[in-house]
């Protein structure tokens, strides 16, 4: 389990820090890569939340990811590394009811390298779904509940703090070595 919080906070004309950009995601690693997850951000005032995978550079890169955007545009489809390709947008109000929806898929042409074509009614039959599930993970604050997972996890690890006296703990050898390896991750970052 991979959790990371980046934060951007500067200083207001009045002299107040005031936060900017905002990145935190929860997700699982392979082969010392972040694989899949949830992450939300807020940059420049504008919140987008993401599920889905991604790929060996860290850019999301999914055929079925979930991108959500201020909370009233809903993309459902295929991200290929962080482009949105093929899909469903969706916008809602502040109900979760559908405004307008098209299905887009970006193509290639020799004149102009890349084209988009739109068809509001192909794959509509999914949007109600879709609408459903955000609504869901909206409502559930999934982001603050991340950031509640990072807050746990750090204040436990903050308790080995001193490195040395950590691993002096009487543990068995092989958790102590899980110990150290977590400590090494942490104390890399």
């Amino acid at each position: 389990m991979y959790i990371k919080i980046n934060k951007t906070i500067k200083d207001d004309s009045n002299g107040n820090l005031i936060l900017v950009n905002y990145i935190s995601g929860i997700g699982t690693f392979k082969d010392n890569l972040l694989t899949q997850g949830i992450f939300y951000s807020l940059i420049d005032n504008k919140e987008t939340y993401y599920i889905g995978k991604l790929n060996e550079l860290g850019e999301q890169d999914d055929n079925e990811a979930l991108y959500i955007e201020d909370k009233n545009k809903i993309f459902k489809g295929k991200i290929n590394k962080g482009n949105m390709v093929e899909g469903r947008n969706i916008f809602v109000n502040d109900k979760y009811e559908k405004v307008k929806g098209y299905y887009f898929i970006k193509t290639k042409n020799e004149k102009n390298g890349e084209n988009y074509e739109f068809n509001s009614n192909k794959n509509e039959e999914g949007d109600e779904e879709c609408i459903k599930k955000t609504k869901e993970f909206l409502e559930n604050n999934y982001d603050k509940k991340i950031q509640e997972i990072f807050n746990g996890a750090n204040d436990a690890f903050n308790k080995f703090k001193d490195y040395n006296k950590a691993l002096n703990v009487d543990f068995e050898n092989d958790i102590k070595n899980k110990i150290k390896n977590e400590l090494d991750k942490i104390l890399i970052n």
